[in-house]
């Protein structure tokens, strides 16, 4: 059995891993929220986009048009802050009818607005995107530790 050993500062390498993991984490987040992502859109302005710029309201169930751009613009993210055990980074709209148009609004105990539920296939377009940015993260931090004279 042919033994290897490799002397390498495991602070550095949590450091290395960390910085990098939450650059993806804000990347994704800032994707989500309407940044562009490897030259395409995707998340929420992904949805909205899609839908379609017209006056008309969206049928039930349906994304909302894009009417005015409103909602497709207000999307903001809060940089992640990691934490010894998770990296969190917020996004999200302060539009209140962003609420409305993803539940739906009731009068009375009845259906006043139907749902235009948006938020759901944001985040599945974000899939590819968000399988793309891990592959960089792997990849940047392998080369990091490398150059500390980890394995390959």
């Amino acid at each position: 059995m042919t033994k290897v050993t490799h002397n390498v500062d495991a602070r550095a390498v949590s450091k290395i891993m960390k910085k990098e993991i939450v650059a993806m984490v804000n990347d994704v987040a800032e994707a989500f929220a309407g940044a562009e992502a490897d030259g395409e859109l995707v998340g929420v302005v992904s949805v909205l986009a899609a839908a379609g710029k017209s006056p008309p309201p969206s049928n039930p169930g349906d994304p909302p048009n894009w009417r005015t751009g409103t909602l497709a613009r207000s999307w903001r993210t809060r940089k992640a802050k990691p934490s010894d055990k998770m990296v969190v980074a917020v996004a999200g709209t302060n539009v209140k009818y962003a609420e409305w148009l993803e539940n739906g609004t009731k009068r009375n105990g009845k259906t006043f607005m139907a749902a235009r539920p948006f938020m759901a296939k944001s985040v599945q377009s974000m899939e590819a995107y968000g399988k793309r940015r891990l592959k960089k993260a792997q990849t940047k931090i392998r080369r990091e530790i490398q150059a500390l004279g980890g394995p390959a």
